[in-house]
């Protein structure tokens, strides 16, 4: 079974507070990355790869170029986006972070844009429920962090409706 390492996730599913209250995940901020097309996404890639050689738990960008180029790079990941009626949910929890208002206006105008670029994804994905944060899913009931046999197990894909059209 391949072990998962890497958890690319929308903004505002909860990877800071995961990365802030378990030492063990790492949340790599892509915004801290040069995004010149001459190095970018691999940049910031390579640094994903160190990483997870290092044994992190890494939390990432859920940006297309990201994971297209995590896959091309064959860093096996699961996607995590919320449902796309949660919409005002979301901006309401950007607003409530204090996210500055050019990055909630941005979200505004492409949400069913990036919700459909996740949805249209072919590899492992799973749609978040409203009210739902990345750690009840990374997490245990005792708050432990599940292992990959456990996150990829039949039981735990039939309950959070992990979906792939390949197999990783």
């Amino acid at each position: 079974m391949t072990t998962i390492q890497v958890y690319s996730a929308f903004p505002g599913v909860g990877k800071s507070y995961l990365t802030s209250k378990y030492g063990t995940f790492q949340d790599v901020d892509s915004s801290t990355f040069d995004k010149d097309p001459a190095v970018w996404p691999n940049n910031y890639v390579e640094y994903i790869k160190a990483q997870v050689q290092a044994g992190r738990l890494v939390l990432v960008s859920s940006h297309e170029p990201v994971r297209q180029s995590l896959q091309a790079s064959g860093i096996p990941f699961i996607l995590f986006y919320p449902s796309r009626d949660c919409k005002a949910e979301y901006l309401e929890r950007y607003r409530q972070r204090k996210s500055p208002q050019q990055f909630i206006d941005l979200v505004d105008a492409l949400w069913d844009v990036w919700i459909g670029e996740c949805e249209q994804w072919s590899g492992p994905k799973v749609e978040m429920s409203p009210r739902s944060f990345l750690s009840d899913y990374l997490l245990g009931p005792d708050r432990t962090i599940l292992p990959t046999s456990k996150l990829m197990s039949e039981s735990w894909q039939r309950t959070f409706k992990l979906r792939s059209q390949t197999k990783q």
